[in-house]
């Protein structure tokens, strides 16, 4: 799996770099554009706001995960009164060309074959302001509970072993999420974005890692115990319990070590991937 496309770049190369994550450079066309995808500093744990970085792809592993949130940085390209009337800077005007944001609508587009009908479109809340002629960055669930429940499921994700058992196998399949947003101005007026196409790896254990230090052999099996001793008796961690970003693990790329995938895995079930002979 491939960690997450972070880009640095001058603005003025934005939209010829986003031809496949952004359907239109031109502001004019939409009250809201989705500009970018601002990826989530690991150290700090925070939103890079920096206009200049942006995100082209995401990872998700929805053996650890059960939803898959972006952040969508939204720009207001509305014309105030004054600037549609010609007033002069100085006549005084109330600003109603405000955006309180409402809602964004996901739908997806498959590019590899799958056994299941994803459901589509979904609508989540949204809540914020994008003032006139400024940007946000809000949270976009673009992958909920229920949409990975479904691929979790999806035969390609499944396979019958010898004792006719059904287990979970490591698979990957890439959706394209297709976001708008909406909201309303401050005299009611309904507003929209752009279609913003965000490409998706959706996969189930690829972001697992087996440390050869904290394996072992049981009954002629490598195992990935929940709590390995060294020779004092002291508690081996694995790398993922150092991390500084807890809520990035298993998503964009950020791998989850097999000992601390078995708290995180999100059943039983998926918890089989955190072995390393199932994964295999």
């Amino acid at each position: 799996m491939n960690t997450p496309r972070v880009t640095r770049l001058a603005l003025g190369g934005l939209c010829a770099l986003l031809g496949l994550a952004s359907t239109s450079c031109q502001d004019r066309d939409f009250g809201l554009t989705i500009r970018q995808v601002q990826p989530v500093d690991l150290e700090s744990c925070e939103v890079q706001l920096d206009e200049s970085i942006f995100q082209s792809a995401g990872s998700v592993d929805m053996a650890l995960r059960t939803n898959y949130f972006i952040n969508v940085r939204i720009e207001n390209n509305l014309l105030g009164i004054a600037e549609v009337k010609g007033f002069d800077e100085t006549d005084s005007r109330v600003n109603t060309s405000d955006v309180v944001l409402r809602s964004a609508t996901i739908e997806y587009t498959t590019l590899d074959t799958i056994s299941t009908a994803i459901q589509s479109p979904i609508v989540v809340p949204l809540s914020g302001t994008v003032k006139l002629g400024a940007a946000v960055t809000v949270g976009v669930e673009v992958l909920n509970s229920a949409v990975l429940a479904q691929l979790r499921d999806a035969d390609e994700f499944l396979v019958v072993d010898d004792t006719g058992a059904v287990r979970p196998v490591p698979a990957s399949i890439k959706l394209i999420a297709r976001v708008r947003v909406g909201g309303e101005t401050l005299d009611g007026k309904t507003v929209e974005s752009n279609e913003f196409l965000y490409p998706i790896d959706v996969c189930n254990g690829c972001l697992i890692t087996y440390p050869s230090n904290l394996l072992e052999t049981r009954n002629g099996q490598l195992t990935c115990p929940q709590v390995k001793e060294d020779a004092e008796g002291n508690p081996i961690v694995g790398p993922s319990a150092n991390s500084s970003c807890f809520r990035s693990l298993g998503v964009d790329g950020s791998t989850v070590d097999c000992q601390t995938c078995q708290g995180l895995a999100v059943n039983t079930f998926a918890r089989q991937l955190c072995q390393p002979d199932t994964a295999d």
